[in-house]
């Protein structure tokens, strides 16, 4: 679903999911005092939400022997630079929130979707696949001609 987000590799995309649920969490059991039941689905969370880069590096490198808390703070940054977080500093506390991703929304498929099968020509139909391939899996700052 954010294929086309240019930068996003696998492992910043775990990073992100993981806070995201982490954070959908902490404002639940700030707002109900309860921690909830396991969740079904992700929303973006009301607001900014307190977190420390210990949380987050526990978070990212809790299962790793590798990670500290000013690696964490550099996965929150390029996370904020790829345009899925927004962070706030006041010089004491770091408050980030979920930005509204509409391409994270799921779509009711009314019709089922039917493909059929063509044949390829290598001749003909090389270039128009290059592109499709270049469109899909590069920078969406680079150009392609």
């Amino acid at each position: 679903m954010l294929q086309k987000r240019g930068g996003l590799t696998r492992r910043r995309a775990e990073c992100f999911v993981r806070l995201w649920a982490y954070l959908l969490l902490k404002q639940q059991e700030e707002l109900e005092g309860i921690i909830p039941q396991p969740l079904s689905s992700l929303e973006p969370p009301e607001g900014s939400i307190a977190c420390t880069h210990r949380e987050a590096a526990e978070l990212f490198y809790g299962d790793q022997e590798r990670g500290s808390d000013r690696a964490a703070g550099m996965m929150i940054d390029r996370l904020a630079a790829l345009g899925l977080l927004e962070k706030q500093y006041d010089g004491q506390t770091l408050c980030l929130e979920v930005r509204s991703l509409p391409e994270l929304t799921l779509l009711k498929i009314e019709e089922p979707v039917e493909l059929f099968m063509d044949d390829f020509n290598p001749r003909t139909d090389a270039i128009p696949v290059a592109y499709l391939y270049a469109r899909s899996y590069s920078n969406p700052k680079s150009v392609v001609r």
